[in-house]
């Protein structure tokens, strides 16, 4: 019998005084093989069906065994269920231990990227002020080199040009 509704009726059903020995024996049976094909969402329930059976049982001699069977089957319930518990635990735990491994290979990625971004700056830098040294030592030339001077402007204006184009954006 693994229909939890009607095991619970017939469990509420039982009375320590007027049932029989053999109706207690016949509920734990039923109760044993409803643990056996319950579902992890209902074993709470079961549980709480199998101590409203103990709580019943009276406290006879020739009830003792019934009493062990059922305190018996109530641990295995317990341990069952706290074994799926740690089961789930775990998985967790390995899912994060993936989780943080994937993370700490994207941060790793992330600062090769951001000191490679700063020595691409520290060029452009470095190209900027060669620029503008070059257009310094372009103005002290004289009026006589007219010609060259004109060809060297634009050879830096174009150099400039380049090394704008690597200047971060002001938003």
């Amino acid at each position: 019998m693994a229909d939890l509704d009607q095991l619970e009726q017939k469990v509420n059903a039982l009375d320590e005084n007027t049932s029989s020995i053999f109706s207690f024996k016949s509920a734990i049976r039923d109760i044993e093989a409803a643990a056996g094909t319950v579902t992890d969402q209902n074993v709470s329930r079961l549980r709480t069906i199998l101590k409203t059976y103990r709580l019943k049982l009276p406290d006879l001699p020739n009830f003792s065994r019934i009493e062990t069977d059922a305190r018996d089957l109530a641990d295995n319930l317990m341990l069952a269920t706290l074994a799926k518990r740690i089961a789930r635990i775990g998985a967790r735990n390995e899912a994060l231990a993936s989780l943080t491994g994937d993370l700490q290979t994207q941060i790793g990625k992330a600062n090769k990227d951001a000191n490679l971004l700063k020595q691409i700056k520290s060029g452009v830098d470095k190209a900027t002020k060669t620029v503008d040294e070059a257009k310094s030592l372009v103005d002290q030339l004289t009026v006589t080199n007219t010609s060259t001077k004109n060809k060297l402007k634009a050879l830096i204006q174009s150099l400039a040009n380049v090394s704008s184009v690597f200047e971060p954006q002001e938003d």
